[in-house]
């Protein structure tokens, strides 16, 4: 999961990658995190991280996007993330059905 500090050093940094470091991973910009506004004007990120839930959401806005703390609650869940993005028309459902395959 990632605590509300690295969200604030790892989504509100634009052009910015906890890559860079190394050579293990791919990537080096931090512009993948962005990526699914290029689809959506809206984000939905849930991360937990020790007995803490934490809901998010990543919009477009003027400049560069925004990240909004929406709720934080307590929970038993385990340490992760999950990201959402809502699909805006059923046949963008079917094409990525078929891209799974």
């Amino acid at each position: 999961g990632l605590s509300p500090e690295r969200i604030d050093t790892v989504y509100r940094k634009f052009g910015k990658s906890t890559k860079r470091d190394s050579n293990e991973a791919i990537g080096m910009m931090g512009l993948g995190k962005f990526s699914g506004l290029s689809y959506t004007n809206e984000i939905y990120i849930t991360t937990r991280v020790d007995g803490t839930e934490y809901q998010y959401i990543m919009h477009k806005s003027e400049g560069t996007p925004q990240i909004d703390l929406l709720i934080s609650v307590p929970t038993d869940k385990p340490n992760g993330t999950t990201i959402k993005i809502n699909i805006k028309d059923y046949r963008d459902k079917s094409t990525l059905d078929a891209a799974s395959k």
